[in-house]
């Protein structure tokens, strides 16, 4: 395909519909959309469930699939797909093909159904309408969202003058309406009638103004208002009720002729009537317009504002304006320093290269920009390039200068002008840097694998989006990265006002001068919290992911509560929360931490359980806390004696006595930050450097800044380094970046759902969605274990089940590797479960894959026998003793044979006994035997038959026992692996207990010193429930109970260990107590 555009094998998603009802922006189709230059038609396609829209699309696409054909979407994904195409009739562009979720879903309720409407008329060129049968006034009536349309739509603010019918006719797409499965014929009074004229007729009005009416006629008129242009066409059934489940399958040949006639017609009527894509003014819509018009719609939905139309053009312009500023101007930057070098012979020739960049400049801009009303962003332009002329202008006469100065030196040091042609060569090395950032901002970068189970990031993602709304959403690209991390994560969040230095301490602590915004925290077009992860640098096997955090308390932004929520998330994600501040630790200092004071608003440990001691909860899970304060131009002293940055800080926390009011707005904010955070420190930084050297700190290196500064950075760094500990969940468990990923979209989705987020709540969700996920991939492993290294049929059945045994051994160990908060567990024993019916399957299909060894070994060995069997060469004095010669060698090449399985008896056994009859037939034929002697045969043949039922019946018995060892066996590895596990936990929990039991003996130390003893009092009591509730963690009996429930449950699918599960319980116990 063109450069201009994309080349989609499959759709994605463009806008998400969450159960809640919240619409979001896909960020996969937006960077699709981003690529594409081209202008854009688009045809978007609405009706209710299951209607056959996605055929019609995936038939425009040129595909027999593509869009779902079950729905329209899948039940768990909701809103519009998008897919891309090269348009097959218009040369340079792209047709965009838009298909959404059925309307009327009664789950959903009506008003996610007209958003949904209401975005693929504003989206489209041309908009489908889908439905099944004939048009009847149901039908039309079903298209009521359009009567609304004027209720969610303004063309311009604030004038209500405006015929809005008559805007919408220059802004609406034209229609379509596509009759399926339509059996009638279309005529009017006997006459033959086209389908645009049996639409026109439905949407006729009728005369009268009595209720009936009015509801009869509004549909109508909205379409032939808004419309501006009309088509219908109708579909005959595709094919066979039976035959359409696998309509995907189908060639145009298998369907009816007429059917695929019909949809060649519509094809053609899409590809050569659908007018390229245009906003209100008549601007042409390019994909990467079109990804921004579906940013501004949803966001102005998210807001709950009506949409304008004129605003929509007018943000619009605005965004691609300054883009095309921007374009143009590094395009000017790039070419003048490509094609100058300095210092020029003369000002003239830099002048004559100005005159050709500046003119290419101001053409791309032309080519991108649209309503630059006042040419205001032309202006901007032309005043970027002047500015940047001069500044090369400058560089040339310093160059100039520097260069003569030099230029003795150069006679005799080097040859020729090699220093100055060095001097442009390392120039230019140096560009990938500078090269790599930009990448960065318009998304054009991957990250790289470091290792297992991790990535390289070369520059920071937004992870959670702030809308301009104030809407908060998980950013894909970055959960994407996330995924690909199953190392431990040791997470730093740093948290503080606007232009304070934040992003400056996140880039040091990446080893990087620049990464994360240093103008503001992140730019002023996205908002929310941006990540970087890289290797830790001193953990090996972790992940350092740092989060850094846009501005708090941003007067434009106006919504303390969206502040809260950044503030929450960062406490939440983080093992260490930095809160960055300027100046020195003042109240006003603590009293902006007021977001601490509203945790309990924002943040529940256990769902409507208010008899927690809240601030111990907080205690065991919050981050560690680092109190950063910049420009510090103090000495540490006090009372004539130099005290530690700590000590400094812990004197800022303390707290005053009484009861006021004033005294307890001044306590509240210190209570909280000494109560909920276990481990406190702070350190205190000079100035960097000089004010006009601040504007360029990301190019100055270390020997550039104040050394003390950069002594006290190092410290900072080292601390965190060396201090920080694993993220971990409440219970102790060990967070992953895939884990990580996990949380933010739990926490995201209740924030979202108007909730407050509940701790244990989020544990359970993730337990769930990653206990599923390890049962899965243990099961998986299994399975691909077994395929590899099993081969049917087995010898034995203990070949069978030493494999079977290393494999299942192997998968729980992953399912434990990964699980946590197993309560009772269910999951493990669900993998139990599922690892002995598989295993049973495999059971049977090596019995079934021995016996058919078994019977074509039989087939093939005793053929000569069955051959003189039919010619009745045994039927002949002598022939029985033959019979019994050839049937001995026959059941001696069988059992010398290998490879016939676990059945190799079984099998013998029943083909010898269905010849008994035959053998006696021979037997009764043979004149050459006495009766006597016939008698002894066949009393030889009942014992030899009986023989042969004995090794069946004992193979068979081997072969159960075995299984039942199987069980028993397994069971017991569940059992040591699992009491493993649970004794780390129990480790684990214990450290967590003691960390908060530590720190709570310290505030009441503190307390007591400080004189305040009925504080002190109430914290023995949250010393005694934490220690009572450790040794409850460490209780034998726990691990007890966890064994017998496990047994109980085991034994319903393992039979194998019933009546002995209490007795290995029992004997694993005693070797860890």
């Amino acid at each position: 395909m063109a450069s201009n555009t994309v080349a989609m094998p499959a759709p994605v998603c463009l806008i998400e519909n969450s159960s809640t009802g919240q619409l979001h922006v896909n960020q996969q189709a937006l960077e699709i959309l981003s690529q594409i230059d081209q202008p854009v038609v688009v045809v978007a396609i609405v009706g209710l469930y299951r209607t056959g829209k996605s055929y019609l699309m995936n038939k425009l696409a040129g595909k027999r699939s593509g869009f779902s054909l079950g729905a329209t979407i899948q039940s768990h994904t909701k809103g519009i797909w998008m897919w891309c195409v090269p348009h097959p009739c218009k040369p340079g562009h792209t047709l965009v093909l838009l298909d959404t979720e059925g309307l009327g879903d009664v789950e959903k309720g009506e008003q996610k159904n007209n958003w949904i409407l209401t975005l693929a008329v504003l989206l489209s060129s041309t908009l489908v309408y889908n439905s099944m049968g004939p048009i009847t006034d149901n039908s039309v009536q079903n298209l009521h969202c359009v009567t609304e349309l004027e209720e969610r739509l303004k063309v311009r603010e604030g004038d209500s003058s405006l015929d809005s019918s008559k805007e919408f006719l220059r802004f609406f797409p034209s229609f379509v309406w596509a009759l399926r499965d339509f059996t009638l014929n279309v005529s009017v009074d006997g006459r033959p009638i086209t389908a645009d004229d049996y639409l026109n007729n439905c949407l006729g009005l009728k005369t009268g103004a009595s209720d009936a009416v009015q509801t009869y006629n509004l549909p109508r008129s909205c379409i032939q208002n808004y419309f501006p242009s009309r088509k219908c066409f109708v579909f005959q059934k595709p094919t066979s009720t039976g035959m359409m489940a696998r309509i995907e399958e189908l060639t145009d040949n298998d369907l009816e002729p007429a059917f695929v006639e019909q949809t060649k017609n519509f094809c053609s009527h899409i590809f050569s009537n659908t007018e390229t894509k245009t906003v209100i003014d008549g601007s042409t819509v390019t994909g990467r317009l079109l990804g921004r018009l579906t940013e501004i719609y949803v966001e102005t939905i998210i807001s709950g504002q009506i949409l304008c139309l004129d605003n929509v053009v007018l943000a619009l312009s605005e965004i691609e304006n300054s883009a095309a500023v921007q374009s143009a101007l590094t395009h000017y930057k790039e070419q003048m320093k490509e094609r100058v070098s300095f210092p020029s012979h003369t000002q003239k020739e830099i002048s004559d290269v100005h005159g050709q960049c500046e003119a290419a400049a101001v053409h791309i801009f032309l080519e991108r920009c649209f309503k630059d009303e006042d040419q205001r962003y032309l202006l901007e332009l032309n005043t970027l390039l002047h500015e940047e002329l001069e500044s090369i202008r400058s560089g040339k006469r310093f160059q100039s200068l520097k260069d003569c100065e030099s230029a003795s030196h150069s006679r005799v040091q080097h040859r020729s002008d090699q220093p100055a042609s060095h001097s442009r060569v390392q120039h230019r090395s140096d560009q990938p840097a500078s090269h790599s950032r930009v990448q960065h901002r318009s998304g054009q970068w991957t990250e790289t694998a470091i290792g297992n189970n991790t990535v390289a990031m070369p520059a920071p993602v937004c992870l959670i989006e702030n809308s301009s709304t104030g809407q908060l959403h998980v950013n894909q690209q970055a959960l994407e990265i996330l995924t690909q991390i199953d190392q431990p994560v040791v997470v730093v969040a740093i948290v503080g006002l606007y232009r304070t230095g934040k992003s400056y301490l996140m880039n040091k602590l990446a080893g990087k001068r620049s990464g994360f915004s240093l103008g503001a925290t992140i730019q002023s077009h996205t908002k929310g919290i941006w990540m970087w992860c890289v290797p830790h640098p001193c953990k090996p096997g972790h992940t350092l992911v740092l989060l850094d955090t846009e501005g708090l308390g941003d007067v434009e932004k106006g919504d303390q509560k969206n502040d809260n929520w950044i503030f929450t998330l960062a406490v939440l994600l983080s093992s260490t929360l930095v809160y960055n501040s300027m100046g020195t630790i003042t109240d006003n200092s603590v009293q902006n931490l007021h977001y601490v004071t509203e945790l309990t608003e924002h943040l529940e440990v256990k769902a409507g359980d208010g008899n927690l001691d809240i601030s111990s909860e907080f205690a065991r899970f919050f981050p560690s806390f680092v109190w950063t304060v910049r420009d510090f131009s103090l000495d540490l002293i006090m009372d004539g004696k130099p005290i530690t940055a700590d000590e400094y800080l812990n004197n800022s926390l303390k707290l005053k006595k009484g009861s006021s009011k004033s005294t307890q707005t001044y306590n509240l904010p210190r209570e909280c930050i000494r109560n909920y955070f276990p481990s406190r420190k702070c350190f205190v930084f000079r100035r960097p450097t000089s004010e006009d050297k601040m504007r360029r700190i990301e190019e100055l290196s270390d020997s550039d800044l104040e050394p003390v500064f950069v002594e006290q950075t190092k410290n900072f760094c080292a601390h965190i380094f060396n201090n920080t500990e694993t993220k971990t969940m409440k219970g102790g468990f060990t967070v992953t970046g895939r884990l990580l990923g996990r949380l933010v979209e739990t926490y995201l989705d209740t924030i979202a759902s108007g909730k407050v987020p509940s701790l244990d709540n989020a544990v359970l969700a993730l337990s769930q969605i990653e206990n599923s996920a390890a049962v899965h991939s243990a099961l998986t492993h299994y399975k691909e274990q077994m395929k590899e290294r099993v081969s049917f049929p087995s010898h034995t059945q203990k070949e069978l089940s030493d494999v079977h045994g290393q494999c299942e051994a192997a998968a729980v160990h992953i399912f434990l590797e990964r699980c946590f908060k197993d309560e009772n567990q269910r999951y493990q024993l669900e993998l139990m479960k599922c690892l002995q019916e598989e295993y049973e399957s495999i059971c049977r299909k090596n019995e079934k894959e021995s016996e058919k060894s078994c019977k074509a070994l039989i087939a093939s060995l005793f053929r000569n026998v069955e051959d003189r069997l039919s010619s009745g060469f045994y039927m002949d004095i002598g022939g029985y003793k033959q019979y019994k010669s050839d049937q001995e060698h026959f059941i001696r090449q069988y059992k010398d044979t290998p490879g016939k399985g676990i059945q190799a008896d079984a099998v013998l056994k029943e083909f010898l006994n269905g010849k008994e009859t035959m053998g006696n037939m021979i037997l009764a034929a043979d004149e050459s035997l006495s009766e006597q002697q016939k008698r002894i045969e066949e009393d030889q043949a009942r014992r030899d038959a009986m023989e042969r039922d004995r090794r069946a019946i004992q193979e068979n018995q081997k072969v159960l026992q075995q299984l039942l060892d199987d069980q028993e066996r397994s069971y017991k590895q569940n059992m040591e692996q699992l009491l493993k596990k649970l004794k780390e936990d129990q480790k684990t929990a214990a450290e967590e207990y003691d960390r908060v039991l530590q720190a709570k003996l310290r505030e009441q130390k503190d307390l007591l010193e400080s004189g305040f003893e009925e504080k002190a009092k109430k914290l023995e009591n949250d010393v005694r429930s934490l220690s009572q509730k450790k040794e409850e963690t460490q209780s034998q009996s726990t691990l007890s109970k966890v064994m017998e429930t496990v047994g109980n449950a085991a034994s319903l699918f393992l039979p194998g260990i019933a009546g002995r599960a209490l007795g290995v319980a029992t004997s694993f116990l005693s070797r860890f107590f």
